[in-house]
């Protein structure tokens, strides 16, 4: 994007358009479309005040009707002819007709152009916040009133909301030092080797572009609060002239790739400079050149931004390979303590905070030093570090799988930022590009559970798994939960598991009205899962039972979670969850 003038620059702008406008009658106000509003004069054949309301580069000029380029005080025009269509406006019943501009000024120290226009006792008031990444219009009345909303970007970088009939109040003032009470401190404390922007956020008025040319200057001369107060001596005593100087993609990121300023630039990433005859002219300069840049351009240049993000975030993810190995690192330490634990079950009390126990994996007899919870059984401590492997284990392979994935989004992203270059690339190409580009993001949305109204509408949030043959497999996760996932819930076709004498989770595995029959891989599945969320589950070849949920009874006066089975088939597992 092209870069527009700072709050400094914006006051030499706003006295050259006062010397333009003070005097002239409005005769028309239009809307080119929903960024470009153009005010004309009368006995003024050429003259329109040209507002873009870009939220990238806002910006105001006189610029010549019918044709793109500036009208200024002095000096030739540029010879480029874009044309500026001007239809009515139709969503303002305009009151500024025939009304004389009487004043154009700046609001404090801010980019913010107040446009005062008076006639037949009546005075209005246009306040032009030029302020990306969220410009606004207002129309006011002599009470600041305002009356209508001509364009509106947003507010919310400045912590407001404006509608019609309301007060109008300026954009609320920067928690910033005003360049006035900078001091040497001030700025010594700011990192600007490696930020050159930090002065735009400490010091109010100042923009990125002028912040990194008062640094250029000040690393070159060796003080940096002296070339500060030099460029500020200079803004005081209006000592400017007007540049168009032509940027690095670096710098400017989309095109047109120009910057306006009150100064002559100095800094990297300048390639070309142009010394013109007023702000007025380069400002317009920009508006021409952004409005005649074709919009497949200025979208090839937005997708183009996008790709490089992305690719820079995928470049990082896959840089990470060393993830998964630290969740098996971490997997194999916890299941070598349980282990250990287990065999020592005999010479471990309850209570103890850490255990100095014999390293059953080591043939030279050393110990292991193991953290334990005190509160827990030793059984229960090692079932806790059994846990954590599983954890760590799932987490390896979800690690993998990630960067597996970001690998080939990585090459995907390289291809698609190679197809953006090509010549001939159409507006529905870029498009689509655009789509792939952020697609990630919204098949993870689409992808999310559907809701169970059913489990919600019961006050259940059962452990959901999904084993071979696309079967859902619910898991209660309490006494209550379990009783109501069994006798609730769960339909009469549903096959129900529970490990055999031993306490754990009611398992469902949902069939609903399938009359298909379920694939014995799938029962096997489902009935480990149901090995696993017992007490059996440090245990090899667990007997778990199953059948239809219609033979399964609830207890009479029996607690929550109780059941018995009318019929049943028995299989042999191992704990496991898919």
């Amino acid at each position: 994007m092209a870069i527009g003038l700072d709050s400094l620059g914006t006051t030499f702008l706003v006295r050259e358009l006062g010397e333009l406008l003070r005097g002239q009658i409005i005769k028309s106000v239009s809307l080119a479309d929903d960024r470009v509003l153009t005010i004309g004069f009368k006995g003024r054949k050429s003259g329109v005040l040209t507002l873009l309301a870009e939220p990238s580069i806002p910006m105001m000029c006189l610029m010549e009707a019918g044709a793109g380029h500036p009208r200024s005080g002095t000096g030739p025009q540029r010879s480029r002819q874009a044309t500026l269509e001007i239809p009515p406006m139709p969503r303002f019943e305009d009151p500024l007709k025939g009304l004389e501009i009487t004043d154009v000024s700046q609001i404090e120290l801010d980019r913010v152009v107040l446009v005062t226009a008076g006639g037949g006792g009546k005075v209005y008031r246009l306040y032009f916040e030029l302020i990306p990444p969220f410009p606004n219009l207002y129309l006011t009345d002599d009470k600041d009133i305002v009356l209508a909303v001509l364009f509106r970007a947003g507010t919310r970088t400045r912590h407001r909301v404006l509608e019609k009939r309301k007060l109008y109040t300026p954009p609320a003032t920067q928690d910033k030092v005003h360049p006035v009470d900078v001091t040497e401190n001030d700025i010594e404390a700011l990192d600007y080797a490696k930020d050159p922007e930090a002065l735009s956020r400490r010091i109010l008025g100042i923009g990125p572009l002028f912040s990194r040319e008062i640094v250029a200057r000040g690393l070159k001369s060796g003080s940096l609060h002296k070339a500060l107060k030099g460029m500020l001596e200079d803004y005081r005593k209006a000592r400017s002239s007007a540049y168009l100087s032509g940027m690095a993609s670096t710098i400017s990121r989309n095109p047109p790739y120009l910057a306006v300023t009150w100064y002559k630039p100095s800094i990297d990433g300048v390639k070309s400079i142009e010394k013109v005859e007023s702000l007025n002219t380069a400002v317009g300069t920009v508006i021409d050149e952004f409005l005649s840049t074709s919009k497949i351009e200025r979208m090839r240049a937005s997708v183009h931004r996008h790709l490089s993000r992305e690719i820079r975030r995928a470049r990082k993810a896959v840089a990470q390979t060393g993830v998964a190995e630290e969740h098996e690192k971490d997997s194999a330490t916890y299941r070598k303590y349980g282990e250990i634990i287990l065999a020592n079950l005999s010479r471990m009390k309850k209570g103890s905070v850490t255990a100095r126990l014999p390293d059953i994996h080591s043939t030279s007899g050393e110990k292991v030093r193991i953290p334990l919870e005190p509160r827990l059984s030793p059984q229960a401590n090692a079932d806790v570090y059994f846990a954590k492997a599983r954890k760590s284990i799932r987490r390896a392979a979800r690690a993998r799988q990630k960067t597996e994935e970001m690998q080939s989004r990585l090459a995907e992203l390289i291809t698609l930022e190679e197809k953006t270059v090509a010549p001939g690339i159409t507006e529905a190409r870029l498009a689509e590009i655009a789509e792939t580009v952020a697609r990630p993001r919204h098949a993870a949305r689409e992808e999310r559970e559907p809701v169970d109204e059913k489990a919600v509408r019961l006050g259940i949030r059962p452990r959901r798994f999904t084993v071979t043959g696309g079967w859902t497999v619910l898991v209660g996760k309490s006494a209550k939960e379990n009783d109501i996932l069994s006798h609730k819930y769960a339909s009469p076709s549903d096959l129900w598991f529970h490990a055999r004498q031993a306490q754990g989770s009611h398992v469902v595995l949902k069939r609903g009205k399938k009359k298909a029959e379920v694939p014995k891989q799938a029962i096997l599945e489902a009935a480990a899962i149901a090995a696993h969320y017992s007490k059996a589950r440090t245990s090899k070849h667990v007997a778990v039972s199953y059948t239809e949920k219609r033979y399964v009874k609830k207890v009479r006066k029996g607690p929550p979670g109780m059941a018995a089975m009318l019929r049943e088939k028995v299989v042999f597992v191992d704990p496991a969850i898919p």
